[in-house]
């Protein structure tokens, strides 16, 4: 059996992200957790999950997935349980 991550960035241009739930098929709409854009240096982050809402403007990718990532978790911390 192959092991699923839980977090996967998808590159869907040089500056636009796609950040999916692994533990999900790829045919399953529930997988895509939001996407990041960058303009001018500034990172844009949509959250689909548990309702689209823009989450904020930051200065890194990497901060930007951290808060996507805050944005759609469960209560425990980690990602939303898979049901």
């Amino acid at each position: 059996m192959t092991r699923r991550t839980e977090l996967e960035i998808i590159a869907l241009t040089d500056h636009e992200w796609r950040v999916c739930d692994g533990r999900l098929d790829e045919s399953d709409a529930r997988r895509i957790l939001g996407y990041i854009c960058e303009d001018c240096g500034q990172y844009e982050v949509l959250a689909l999950k548990p309702a689209p809402v823009v989450c904020g403007t930051f200065g890194g990718l990497e901060a930007s997935i951290e808060a996507l990532v805050r944005a759609t978790r469960g209560p425990r911390g980690g990602l939303r349980p898979v049901a």
